[in-house]
């Protein structure tokens, strides 16, 4: 969904620079305010440096010139999801690695609220020559509201809305009943991941984050889960998933086994990850397993309201935990010689 939106968008400052060169200035984003070119992407793609564990890509490349002056602009743009590890940190040290440029810019778009520190950011950057901005989607559709609608503006701002981008400082009646039952919902969830199954979970896993940490996860991942020491190569992490992106959607339930970049290990953990999944029929689904640098994964999950019509919604959930965690004991004894270091 995210890349969706980030096409039809750059098509549309593309099809009307006078948008594009608007919103540079409403937002104080770009210093040049009547380029002599410009130049926009969505398929730039950066090596990594030295200090990176795997290549970049930002959503939007836009590059401005005028005279001799010459800036790049680096977009990120986030509807459900969050950053990426170190994500915005990586994009920043490319723009400062620019040959030729005088001047860089990374926005970082969200439709949720997700505050960064540009300190940590912009941590190894001259920030005389790069700086680090931040806006929400619903900034940006209160700027496109003042144009007059055409049939791309006006499907973009259709999408906005079903999408919850257009709005902000507002409770929805979902957030509300959200925000009425959560304390109930977590308990629940509690229920079904503490008991025999953090014991079960530890005994496989040889470690298990305290139940605290789930909070944290759902904070910045929008994951609520428990987890293996993170310190390996690999790590396992066990609970619900949610889809925020949309709100009709149903959170998953289920377990995943994740890989970090720059694993000294990485060839043959993604080899024996794309076995597992190959020979499952369809009950492990794999991430970035083709990809050199980046993280990796293979998760096995059912959407919630599978488990609805059952009887004792909380026996029928650890029946299953227990069962994803039987599938990972069997993995780690038919792959012992990978580094699972728990």
């Amino acid at each position: 969904m995210e890349d969706f939106f980030t096409e039809i968008f750059v098509f549309l400052l593309k099809a009307r620079s006078d948008i594009l060169l608007e919103l540079l200035s409403h937002f104080s984003i770009s210093a040049i305010k009547q380029p002599d070119s410009i130049y926009l992407s969505t398929q730039e793609s950066f090596d990594a440096l030295t200090n990176h564990a795997h290549a970049s890509r930002p959503d939007v490349f836009i590059e401005l010139a005028s005279g001799g002056q010459r800036e790049v602009i680096f977009i990120e743009s986030k509807i459900g999801s969050t950053e990426g590890c170190e994500q915005l940190k990586r994009y920043a040290e490319h723009l400062n690695h620019l040959q030729s440029v005088d001047s860089g810019v990374l926005l970082f778009i969200t439709r949720d609220y997700e505050p960064k520190d540009q300190n940590k950011i912009l941590e190894r950057c001259d920030r005389t020559k790069i700086k680090f901005l931040q806006l929400r989607w619903h900034e940006v559709y209160r700027f496109l509201a003042k144009y007059q609608e055409d049939f791309l503006l006006k499907e973009i701002k259709s999408f906005m809305e079903i999408n919850n981008m257009s709005q902000s400082g507002q409770f929805s009646a979902i957030d509300i009943l959200a925000l009425t039952n959560f304390s109930n919902a977590r308990s629940i969830m509690d229920e079904t991941l503490l008991g025999e199954v953090f014991e079960e979970f530890r005994v496989t896993c040889g470690s298990v984050s305290e139940i605290g940490t789930a909070s944290t996860q759902l904070r910045q991942h929008n994951r609520y889960i428990i987890s293996s020491d993170r310190r390996g190569d690999i790590w396992v992490g066990l609970g619900y998933w949610m889809n925020p992106s949309i709100t009709t959607n149903y959170p998953e339930v289920g377990i995943l086994i994740e890989t970090v970049p720059n694993s000294t290990d990485r060839e043959q953990i993604l080899k024996a990850m794309l076995e597992v999944v190959q020979s499952s029929s369809g009950k492990w689904r794999g991430h970035n397993l083709t990809q050199a640098k980046n993280w990796s994964s293979i998760t096995q999950v059912k959407p919630l309201h599978t488990f609805l019509s059952e009887e004792n919604h909380v026996a029928s959930v650890k029946t299953y935990f227990k069962e994803t965690l039987a599938d990972v004991h069997s993995i780690r004894q038919k792959y012992s010689h990978l580094p699972w270091k728990f």
